[in-house]
């Protein structure tokens, strides 16, 4: 996703004040991912809150990691081997769904849980995962259908998709074609592409002249940073568009992967000028949201991280990242669970996490920065409904979250902003 720095691999990260009174939550990033920094410093500032609040069965939590340098599958395992031999039960994942669908294969077989806050195909709800697979992002069948909506709704009716073959990409366009074309719209070419650690020296040129063939009305982009910042200039490069100064210029559509504002960087305005697209998060105007976003943005600012992830990361509105919000709520629902297991054992996290997160009617609601409320109801032997910083966290059966609300963001000026919102149900 970034320029490739040195051969990708493996490390871990000392961890402060490590004792045998601490439960261990395990965080695998990767350094280079603009996208993965913002949910690891979500994920400590959650673990911060819960321990000044008292922590958890009398016990502190305590954040370890291991990352890689780029998003190398293969070197997933021996990633995450590291914490669960240091003692990790759990495990955040900030990676995309390749990377999930990869470490599933170690973790379900070691018995560890998997919480993910940024995977969101549909393939992960169809794993036979012993209840050890979760995630607090929605599958992406609702985010194709409510791109296709969108496209549908501005009366556009012809599209050409390029997107990454990989999990993520493969599943977001097929649930977007399936109900754009439900829709009477036409889908006139899908171009798929390699799932890459860099794209530096990728030439997407022969991708670009089957993309741009018929001249669509919209060209869909499903893609995360990197490889979504050279879709867009090597359109430019090779001149298959010219913004203001040609005749041919169609609307791009992105989606929550490239929700960052690295995608725009050294891109001429306006090509991007009005893209569109959607991404994941709870409206500004929910009070849990904007608690989380006041709160995030104080402490990223003041907390440390080591210089090698910091001086690695590309500029990032690190406050309204869209996955930040859900890491921060993955934690909190694995801490409400453990005190409601009594166990910081997988299976019995597992079992408890429907029963802190609406799965019981009229449980009592408990918001962001309610955590001592929360353990009261709890201590009570009451179920509680955590309502978080990304939204409500309802799992169903298969761990997967029930509701969910995107930004419908647009390029203005060269930044991104928001022009509403989406819902489902």
């Amino acid at each position: 996703m970034v320029a490739q720095k040195k051969p990708s691999g493996t490390a871990s990260l000392p961890s402060p004040n490590s004792s045998n009174n601490t439960i261990k939550i395990g965080v695998n990033f990767v350094i280079s991912d603009p996208d993965d920094l913002p949910q690891l410093r979500a994920a400590r500032m959650a673990v911060d809150e819960i321990n000044a609040a008292g922590g958890v069965l009398g016990k502190t939590i305590e954040i370890i990691t291991s990352y890689s340098q780029t998003r190398n599958y293969s070197q997933i395992h021996a990633s995450l081997q590291t914490l669960i031999s240091r003692g990790a039960t759990t495990v955040l994942l900030t990676g995309g769904s390749g990377a999930v669908l990869k470490a599933a294969e170690l973790t379900i077989q070691k018995g560890v849980l998997l919480m993910a806050s940024s995977a969101s195909s549909p393939h992960i709800t169809n794993l036979t995962d012993k209840n050890l697979v979760w995630r607090t992002v929605p599958s992406d069948v609702f985010q194709g259908k409510l791109a296709a909506r969108l496209i549908d709704s501005l009366k556009y009716r012809t599209v050409s998709v390029i997107y990454l073959n990989n999990a993520y990409g493969n599943e977001l366009y097929r649930a977007f074609r399936k109900e754009f074309e439900k829709r009477g719209g036409k889908v006139l070419s899908g171009v798929k592409y390699s799932d890459t650690t860099t794209y530096k020296s990728y030439d997407f040129k022969n991708k670009l002249e089957m993309l741009y063939r018929d001249n669509p009305d919209v060209i869909y982009m499903i893609s995360y940073i990197e490889d979504g910042r050279e879709i867009l200039l090597q359109s430019e490069k090779y001149g298959f568009v010219q913004g203001q100064r040609g005749v041919y210029q169609p609307l791009f559509l992105g989606c929550d992967g490239n929700y960052n504002p690295a995608l725009l960087k050294g891109v001429r305005a306006d090509i991007v000028e009005g893209m569109i697209g959607l991404a994941y998060t709870h409206p500004k105007s929910s009070p849990n949201y904007q608690r989380f976003v006041e709160a995030f943005q104080a402490y990223s600012s003041s907390s440390s991280l080591p210089e090698e992830l910091v001086s690695s990361q590309e500029s990032v509105s690190e406050a309204t990242n869209t996955f930040a919000a859900a890491s921060y709520d993955a934690v909190y629902a694995l801490a409400y669970a453990m005190a409601k297991a009594g166990s910081t054992q997988a299976s019995d996290i597992a079992a408890a996490l429907r029963q802190i997160s609406g799965g019981t009617k009229n449980a009592p609601v408990v918001n962001v920065q309610e955590f001592t409320k929360g353990l009261e109801f709890i201590a009570q032997g009451k179920n509680i409904n955590y309502e978080g910083a990304s939204g409500s966290i309802d799992f169903d059966m298969n761990g997967d979250v029930l509701s969910g609300t995107y930004i419908v963001w647009k390029v203005v000026n060269g930044k991104f902003t928001e022009s509403g919102t989406v819902s489902f149900p």
